[in-house]
């Protein structure tokens, strides 16, 4: 499960196991220019920062990636969003094929910045990925206007700052 929230092109995302024993935080700050991973994992705190033009350690781009528009739509959590067909070949040479969804009713820049879906203009509302080998398929549910407070897009005290690596060691960890 995900949770988004987003305000002047600032975004926050969490996402979450079934167990809510491990949980993945990003928060994109786009006045900074950067983009800070949290994971708490079994009552530990870490922090990765990094910078907004740097390739993403979760997020790879794929050079192989093929996005094709359908021009066909359909409405998810009340947003008309615009279907795209993507196919890549996997490491192993599968090729793997599926739509992702995105819409315009929502405007957050450099949404899809950080995703293998860069060309996408828009806000993805369903799609899928491999994040360290593990499939991740997110559909938007529910979609509100709340006025979410500046505090939400702030980076918590008591989380230790971890390198690249250090960050990579800990996903390969709960894999």
């Amino acid at each position: 499960k995900m949770k988004m929230y987003f305000k002047e092109n600032n975004t926050r995302n969490s996402i979450s196991d079934v167990a809510g024993v491990v949980e993945f935080t990003h928060i994109k700050d786009q006045q900074k220019g950067t983009y800070t991973t949290l994971v708490d994992v079994f009552n530990n705190q870490y922090k990765y920062v990094e910078e907004n033009d740097q390739p993403s350690i979760f997020f790879q781009t794929r050079p192989d990636i093929e996005i094709q528009p359908t021009g066909q739509t359909k409405t998810i959590a009340g947003c008309s969003s615009q279907r795209y067909n993507i196919q890549y070949r996997d490491k192993d040479g599968t090729t793997r094929k599926f739509p992702v969804y995105a819409t315009h009713d929502i405007q957050i820049k450099g949404f899809t910045d950080l995703t293998p879906f860069q060309s996408i203009d828009g806000v993805l509302m369903e799609f899928q990925l491999e994040i360290y080998k593990l499939p991740v398929k997110l559909t938007a549910t529910r979609v509100a206007s709340d006025d979410i407070p500046e505090e939400k897009f702030h980076i918590p005290s008591g989380y230790k700052k971890v390198n690249k690596q250090s960050m990579k060691k800990i996903i390969e960890l709960l894999k």
